[in-house]
């Protein structure tokens, strides 16, 4: 019976996007252990003074080390994981970008934004050579394997680092945890949002190339609607600049919590997400599920993944009339919430485990 340790230093951060990913992969795993339909047995490492309980089965949570600062993070990720996976002789794998350069046969690499777009990192330049290093080592190796989000990221990934295609899959994402999200609409009342207001709404980080310059300027080329933009600005040195010249339908909330966020998105006229680069783009999928129109750029991912079902803009320009925008003919979300899942995503990475030597 083959052994998989997952890496699980995430447990003690924000349960979003590359989080998300992992905990949910974790979940159907779980269940289907339990089922049996798969006879893998699974180990979670985690930090010692994790107090966080998941909802596993039949995973084991294993503790060790601590992680309580950047220093013993690194640490952790570098030499206590590896360790553990040598002596328990498992198979090692990192769904998170928590990079260990040895110890470790499957790495997700969601997307290359640290090589694509360095003045996301100016005031982290050490954050990124760090990972640009740990990559390069990685992704030499023969005995390791590849996995990312998308086909595009896929090409990025063999473009920047030439892994062949015998060593790279595609494990995709999934929308399931929207179903057991709770919309919080207290999050209208605190924004002033309800009583008829229409308004757009944008979810992400203030990375520049999350491009919401373009969110703004459609703001002002469209006054009669608000424009909510929502998102932590951790490792981002942008925010400031997005906040130079605020047109004044224009609301940051800052981070908010998933039940609010759900709210938004049911309520929203659509949701919109300009990036100029992406590993998948997720935002867009959870408003297709509750039933949201969604405005994507035409680049990157986006278009691979949903195709006929959103509505396109031009990320590089702005000048841009919503209400003609949305009189546009779209198909049916349905066909793409059929296309991605957690569950398919879970099958997609049983399938690189069995690769596995």
């Amino acid at each position: 019976m083959k052994k998989c340790v997952f890496a699980g230093d995430w447990v003690l951060e924000k349960m979003v996007g590359v989080q998300r990913y992992a905990y949910q992969i974790l979940l159907v795993l779980d269940r289907w252990i339990q089922e049996g339909k798969i006879d893998f047995e699974v180990e979670l490492l985690v930090p010692g003074n994790v107090t966080w309980s998941p909802d596993f089965n039949r995973i084991r949570v294993v503790k060790k080390g601590y992680i309580r600062n950047k220093k013993e993070k690194h640490l952790w990720q570098q030499v206590i994981f590896p360790i553990y996976v040598k002596t328990t002789r498992g198979i090692g794998i990192d769904l998170t970008a928590a990079l260990p350069v040895f110890g470790c046969r499957i790495y997700a690499i969601h997307d290359c934004i640290q090589e694509a777009f360095p003045e996301n990192f100016t005031d982290h330049s050490l954050f990124r050579q760090m990972v640009i290093a740990k990559r390069k080592i990685i992704t030499r190796n023969e005995k390791c394997r590849i996995v990312t989000l998308t086909h595009d990221s896929k090409r990025e990934v063999q473009k920047y680092y030439r892994v062949p295609d015998n060593r790279i899959d595609i494990v995709t994402c999934g929308w399931e945890h929207m179903k057991t999200t709770v919309e919080d609409d207290s999050i209208l009342n605190k924004l002033e949002l309800n009583n008829g207001c229409e308004f757009f709404f944008s979810l992400g980080s203030k990375y520049k190339h999350k491009n919401f310059q373009w969110v703004l300027s459609a703001a002002k080329n469209n006054p009669k609607y608000k424009f909510v933009i929502t998102g932590t600005s951790v490792f981002s040195n942008n925010e400031n600049e997005l906040k130079m010249v605020v047109p004044e339908n224009v609301i940051f909330t800052g981070y908010i919590t998933n039940e609010e966020i759900k709210s938004l998105m049911i309520h929203c006229k659509a949701l919109i997400q300009p990036s100029l680069y992406e590993g998948f783009g997720l935002p867009p999928l959870e408003a297709m599920s509750v039933g949201a129109k969604v405005i994507v750029s035409n680049a990157s991912c986006l278009p691979e993944i949903y195709k006929h079902a959103a509505y396109y803009i031009d990320p590089y320009n702005s000048d841009c009339n919503l209400d003609l925008l949305m009189n546009e003919k779209i198909e049916s979300a349905k066909p793409i919430l059929e296309e991605y899942s957690w569950e398919k995503a879970a099958h997609q990475l049983i399938g690189v485990i069995k690769k596995m030597n």
